[in-house]
This record gives structure tokens, C-alpha cells and sequence, in this order.
């Protein structure tokens, strides 16, 4: 009868068993510290966007342009035209009023009744009276918007108000809070600190860029740029339209 000899794991076996599960813990020890030192950033990340988001909402919330009518609606810009655009053979009645189909900046209103002509007239620009088919315009000059931000890229900015006065969206070109801030009535200075957002900056920008075919005066480019404290720049883009 044959006697089996057992025998356990030899020094070398225990010492290469200790080193692998060493190095095995350590790397899982590793892995643990790095996801732990970054658990942080997402959601930096999302107080980012919230006050982005507060920002661009607030901005959306205001007049096209300082002359924008209450209620809504276009300003006439050298580019654009605002109103019914003059058509062919169209009757009109007093106090109708028509732009040209090529802007000159004028507005006019029918101060008879009549039918315009087949082709469109020479539009007067001096704030004279001029017949066009059996229908008498009178040139009620230049509409201009002098607060446009497309024209006078120097109005692009507040018009001397605090933050909580602001009306239109030129008014917010050049803010620049840190931390945050959100409008207050009650504060000397229009605005008060949002609170938890410490070491957080917010920027606005607002442009006039042509965009989609719109010329340049009739669009406003909004861009709110949040810096979070781990330096990280997350940014919201909205166009306006003057409509």
C-alpha cells in the first residue's frame, strides 16, 4: 500500500502569490482614488449649464432692440425691411404703410385711396408726397432703429441702467459676474449673488451677425460662456431675429 505525500504551497508559491494580489489590490485601491477624484465634475459641470441656462433665459425674456415696439415686433435697419413690403397693383387705403422691396431705411404711408402701379415707383426720401399708380404716398422718412446695435456697434451694451432695468438684449453685451449674479430689484445695484456658485463666472456677448441669409443688422448672436472653478468653459449659443 502506497502512502501519497501531500504537500503544501512553497515559499517562492507564497511569496509570487503575495506580490500578484498585491499589485492586484493596488491597482483596484488606484482605479477607486482616480474615479473618486473626479466624482465631482459632473456635476460642476451642471451648475454650469443651470446658470448658463438662468442667464440665456433671462436675455431671451427682453426686447429685440431698444426700440422695439411693446408687445413685439420689427424695427426698420438699413438691411432689413419691417412692415408690408410694396406690391404691384395692390389697392391701398389711407394710413396703409409699406417699405420698399429694396430697404432704403423709409417707410411710407397712403394718404389716398388708389391702386398701385404694374412697376414700382422711385421712392421719394426727402418727406415728400409722390403718386404711384392712382394711390399718393407720403415718405414718412428715415425709421431707423439709432439704438441698433448693427449699425452703432458702441450700443451694444447697457444703456447706463442697473441690471434689473435692462429692457432689450443689446443691454447685456459685455456682462461679466463673478460670482453669478441674478437680477434684483431690492439690491442698490439691479443684481444680487447667486448663492452656492463661488469661484463660478459668467460672460454674455451679444453680436450682430448675419446668419441662415439674415444680414448682419437683423440678427443678434447671444453666446453665455459659465467658467467653472476647475477652469473649464461650457457656453450657450441663441440667435435673435428682428421680427
Amino acid at each position: 500500500m502506497h502512502m501519497r505525500n501531500n504537500q503544501g504551497f512553497t515559499l517562492i508559491e507564497t511569496i509570487i502569490f503575495i506580490v500578484i494580489v498585491g499589485i492586484a489590490v493596488l491597482s483596484v485601491i488606484f482605479l477607486y482614488m482616480v474615479n473618486a477624484s473626479h466624482s465631482h465634475e459632473p456635476l460642476i459641470r451642471q451648475k454650469a449649464v443651470a446658470v448658463a441656462s438662468a442667464y440665456m433665459d433671462e436675455i431671451l425674456g427682453k426686447r429685440w432692440d431698444e426700440s422695439t415696439p411693446m408687445g413685439g415686433g420689427c424695427v426698420i435697419t438699413p438691411d432689413g425691411n419691417c412692415g408690408a413690403v410694396w406690391s404691384a397693383t395692390t389697392t391701398y387705403t389711407p394710413g396703409a404703410t409699406v417699405v420698399p422691396s429694396s430697404p432704403n431705411s423709409h417707410k411710407y404711408e397712403a394718404v389716398t385711396t388708389g391702386t398701385s402701379s404694374a412697376a414700382e415707383p422711385i421712392w421719394a426720401i426727402d418727406g415728400s408726397s409722390f403718386s404711384d399708380g392712382t394711390v399718393t404716398w407720403l415718405d414718412l422718412g428715415d425709421q431707423t432703429s439709432t439704438s441698433d446695435c448693427g449699425i452703432t456697434p458702441s450700443n451694444c451694451g447697457p444703456d447706463g441702467e442697473n441690471r434689473d432695468k435692462f429692457d432689450d438684449i443689446d443691454d447685456f453685451n459685455g456682462l461679466s459676474n463673478s460670482p453669478p449674479q441674478y437680477p434684483d430689484q431690492s439690491a442698490a445695484d439691479g443684481d444680487s449673488v447667486m448663492p452656492g456658485y463661488d469661484n463660478y463666472t459668467a460672460t454674455v456677448t451679444v453680436t450682430a451677425e448675419a446668419w441662415n441669409g439674415i444680414p448682419a443688422d437683423d440678427v443678434r448672436r447671444i453666446e453665455v460662456t459659465v467658467t467653472t472653478p476647475m477652469g473649464e468653459s461650457i457656453s450657450l449659443i441663441a440667435y435673435r431675429l428682428n421680427i
